[in-house]
């Protein structure tokens, strides 16, 4: 494993933000950390970096401790791009990300052309001299993942770096990110859109009042929760009679979408038995197509208890 958190807890009065959390990442792998506002992936973020000081556990990259002494150097081996966009406004682009080289402890040669090889990697050239305080959001987005990635890392972590971005720049991080992944680099990453997460992903931790719900392999999480069933959308001739025996069927989930009717089915077996009770009840059947459950259906499914 690369990083490992183990037992993790931190509290703000008596606000619980993390609770016993543990997970690890393997090297060479994209792990989401995924949870509704305020489970606790921010204070977990900052604990890693060293940014927050945790109540007790501990945190390990390559077997180095992170906590206490000696792990500010440990942590030069992580970069980090927070979820809010805070830059020296007064700063241009050029000027900041060449601070950030120096400040990782890069001498000026090396420190000049880690700045010329993030312009070129994000395509900031054309605002490269601008001062930081006249890009757009999304722009000023592109440079605060810019100087976490470009530097050659151990781990980096990206608190929510799909948000604020157009969907070009959505699909190029996640180029950027399995590329860091197949050399080695572990990656963790945080965000709400879970369908455009678990494109890039191997793993993931669903968290909920600083509670770790699940954790594991992406593939695993709807056999380990179980349940989740087998979503199909069923094209027939007669929509009506076709939702009633649904409904009679005791299937979950039904419902009319366009000119299919979907609906969950407990097992991929149970497809086939679907399709001959709509075909005895007189219903002609034209099409089936079946969904695996995604990790967004894993998710909600936790999330509520189920």
């Amino acid at each position: 494993m690369s990083l490992v958190v183990k037992n993790l807890s931190k509290t703000y009065g008596s606000i619980v933000a993390v609770n016993n959390l543990s997970f690890s990442v393997d090297e060479g792998s994209i792990h989401g950390l995924v949870g509704p506002n305020g489970s606790g992936k921010t204070t977990t973020f900052k604990s890693i970096v060293g940014l927050t000081i945790p109540d007790s556990g501990e945190i390990l990259l390559d077997n180095e401790p992170l906590l206490g002494r000696g792990g500010y150097r440990v942590r030069g081996k992580i970069g980090f791009s927070p979820e809010t966009i805070e830059l020296p406004l007064w700063l241009t682009v050029r000027d900041f990300l060449y601070l950030m080289a120096r400040l990782d402890g890069l001498v000026k040669r090396d420190s000049e052309q880690l700045v010329e090889n993030a312009i070129k990697e994000f395509r900031l050239g054309e605002f490269a001299d601008t001062r930081i305080s006249r890009l757009s959001k999304g722009q000023k987005k592109r440079v605060l993942i810019a100087q976490a990635l470009i530097p050659e890392k151990r781990v980096y972590i990206l608190d929510e770096p799909m948000t604020g971005l157009d969907p070009e720049w959505v699909v190029r991080i996640r180029e950027i990110l399995r590329s860091k992944a197949n050399r080695g680099s572990s990656v963790i990453v945080s965000s709400h859109l879970l369908r455009e997460l678990e494109t890039v992903i191997d793993s993931v931790t669903i968290i909920k009042y600083g509670v770790a719900l699940f954790t594991g392999k992406v593939d695993d999480l709807t056999s380990t929760i179980g349940g989740l069933g087998v979503k199909i959308s069923v094209e027939v001739d007669n929509k009506e009679k076709a939702l009633r025996v649904l409904l009679d069927s005791g299937l979950r989930r039904v419902e009319v979408k366009g000119d299919s009717i979907e609906a969950i089915v407990d097992s991929k077996e149970g497809v086939d038995r679907v399709v001959r009770k709509l075909v005895e009840a007189g219903v002609r059947v034209y099409r089936v197509n079946t969904v695996t459950a995604t990790l967004e259906d894993g998710y909600m499914r936790l999330l509520r208890g189920k």
